[in-house]
Order: structure tokens, then C-alpha cells, then sequence
């Protein structure tokens, strides 16, 4: 068994000796085609396969990021000839239509994006509404569209107030929404303008407040309001009362001599005479 054991040990280690020698034998040969082909720089060497494998890293990690396509259709001109403000607001619809917003002539249009077909939408008979279309939106299948597009006339004032309309998928007005409005009942108003007539303004501010005093008043001519007006600064001074409004109506008269006091400012004192003295309303 020794020597059965010691034959087999030379056999292997003569065969792991053969092996050995092949490798070694293509080794060198190896080593001497890349020694004969590599350039004199040492580093270099490797730059080829390195680079081409980052590059095929890189590519496959990336190559989805880096593309895009483009539509070859061109893009689609919506208008509408003499229609200002057209296209200020839009709203996508389903199957290629948009709703699409004039809202400086309170009209909305339907088109359809294709062909570039715009037809006016029907608004109450086909009257339109200021600023209409100023706000579009959804609302689950249906379409609202907004403006301020209400006015009504009280005491010579104008108000304006909102109003939509609630559109189907077909563009046909379903609802027309509207802020409530109780009308007005006439009152008499009766504002006082108190203003600080102290020394911490300079003179073309002070000329600043009663010209503005002078322009609302004037703008307000022919309403029921009345005014006053009250100057301050140590202490109160009324200018002109309710009733001296009553009875002459001219605020640019009634301002006319109206010097600033200069002093300190004490408003606490102006505000408590305005709201107890001052509110002589005529009979």
C-alpha cells in the first residue's frame, strides 16, 4: 500500500508538474504578445477595454433617460378673427375639444383642437356676459365658466358681481349661477373725515389729504351721502358739520380756509369727539 501510495503521489505530482509546465508555457506566451503589442506607456494599456466597458455600462444604464420622440404633426393655430382676449383662459376637454375663454367681449368658444374649428357657445339665448370665460373649470363631467359679470345700479353707485354659468359635456348651459342679491333700501350715510392736521406731516401732505377729501366728496356728489369733516392734532377741530354739508354741498368751499394746526398728535381724543359730538344730523 506504500509504495501503491508513493506511485500514485509521483504519477500525481509528474501530472500537477506537466500541468504546471503548460500553463507556464502559455503564460509566457501571453506575456510576450502583450508585451509586443502594448504601447510604451504603462497606463494606457488598459484604457481601451475599460473605457469601452464603461461605456457599455453607462449606455445600458442611461440610453432609457436620454431618449425622447417628436410629434411630426404639426402644432394647431386656434382663432377666432376680431375677438379680443381670445384664448385667455382654456380648458381641455375629452375627444380633442377645449373650451377657450374672451373674456374683454363675455364670450366662450368650443373648438376642436383637429381641425382648428372654434364655434361660439350659447350663453341665455345667446347673450353674452362681461368678462365671461375669465375662469373655467370642471365639475365631474360638466364645464363652469365665471366672470364678474353682474351690475346692477344702487343710489348711482355701480356694483358688480359674479356669475357662472354650469355647462354640459356638450357645451349646452345647464345652470346659470348667480351671487345673491337682496336689492338696496336708501339710507342717508353720513361719513366724517378725520385727518391729522399735526406737525409731523409737511405741507404737500396735508395738501394731499384734502384734495382727496375734495375728490371723493365730488364723486359722490349725487348720493345720499352727507359729510364732515374734523381736523386734529392736540385737540380736535371741526372743519364743516353735517349740516353745513346739507346745506351747502361744496366741498371745495367748504375746505377752501382749511389750515393745518400743527402741534403733537393726539388721536385718541380726536376719535372719542368725532363719535360723540360731532353727529349733529340735521332734521
Amino acid at each position: 500500500m506504500g509504495i501503491l501510495g508513493s506511485q500514485v503521489g509521483e504519477e500525481q505530482q509528474h501530472s500537477w508538474s506537466t500541468e504546471e509546465g503548460r500553463w507556464s508555457s502559455w503564460l509566457d506566451r501571453s506575456r510576450g504578445r502583450k508585451e509586443a503589442a502594448a504601447p510604451q506607456c504603462g497606463s494606457s494599456a488598459m484604457a481601451g477595454p475599460i473605457t469601452a466597458l464603461m461605456g457599455v455600462v453607462l449606455g445600458a444604464l442611461f440610453s432609457p433617460m436620454g431618449t425622447f420622440n417628436i410629434h411630426p404633426t404639426p402644432q394647431q393655430v386656434l382663432e377666432v378673427a376680431g375677438t379680443p382676449s381670445f384664448g385667455y383662459g382654456v380648458l381641455m376637454l375629452s375627444e380633442g375639444w377645449v373650451v377657450v375663454g374672451a373674456p374683454n367681449v363675455g364670450r366662450l368658444y368650443g373648438c376642436q383642437v383637429q381641425n382648428g374649428e372654434c364655434r361660439e357657445v350659447e350663453l341665455w339665448g345667446n347673450r353674452s356676459a362681461a368678462h365671461m370665460g375669465m375662469a373655467l373649470s370642471r365639475d365631474g363631467n360638466n364645464n363652469i365658466a365665471c366672470g364678474p359679470g353682474l351690475r346692477w345700479e344702487c343710489n348711482h353707485n355701480i356694483h358688480v358681481g359674479g356669475v357662472c354659468t354650469v355647462l354640459d359635456p356638450e357645451l349646452r348651459p345647464l345652470q346659470v349661477l348667480e351671487a345673491g342679491y337682496q336689492g338696496w333700501v336708501p339710507s342717508m350715510v353720513d361719513p366724517v373725515f378725520l385727518f391729522d392736521g399735526s406737525g409731523s406731516l409737511k405741507a404737500h401732505e396735508f395738501k394731499a389729504i384734502r384734495d382727496f377729501m375734495v375728490e371723493v366728496m365730488e364723486q359722490l356728489s349725487n348720493s345720499s351721502f352727507r359729510f364732515a369733516a374734523v381736523q386734529f392734532s392736540d385737540s380736535p377741530e371741526p372743519v364743516f358739520s353735517l349740516r353745513d354739508y346739507s346745506e351747502r354741498p361744496q366741498p371745495r368751499e367748504l375746505l377752501r380756509d382749511v389750515r393745518q394746526q400743527g402741534g403733537f398728535t393726539d388721536t385718541f381724543t380726536a376719535v372719542q369727539y368725532v363719535a360723540c359730538v360731532s353727529a349733529d344730523r340735521p332734521t
